[in-house]
């Protein structure tokens, strides 16, 4: 299954080769909680994005260790990245479904 996304301009595209994921993580920090972020993750192997490098803007913080990643023109966040994560799975089911 290909799984699609893109910011609201359609600029910055990505397409994940994965099932649907069972399960989502609502991460607290800061700025994700802000975003009312749910995450999913998958491995490198099945992210592939489609940007110019001028179109995507990267965003880190704190620790440095995650590159999230917005769209130069429409600002939406598109997609985040991290050399080390561990998926939580604390997703109550509904949300958003």
């Amino acid at each position: 299954m290909n799984i699609k996304g893109s910011c609201h301009c359609g600029k910055t595209a990505f397409r994940i080769e994965a099932e649907m994921p069972a399960q989502l993580t609502r991460c607290t920090c800061s700025l994700c909680a802000k975003r009312g972020a749910l995450l999913a993750y998958c491995e490198p192997s099945q992210f592939h994005a489609t940007v110019l490098a001028a179109d995507d803007k990267i965003y880190r913080w704190q620790t440095k260790q995650v590159a999230h990643h917005f769209c130069a023109h429409c600002g939406c966040a598109t997609f985040s990245d991290s050399p080390a994560f561990e998926p939580d799975g604390k997703w109550d089911g509904s949300t958003r479904r």
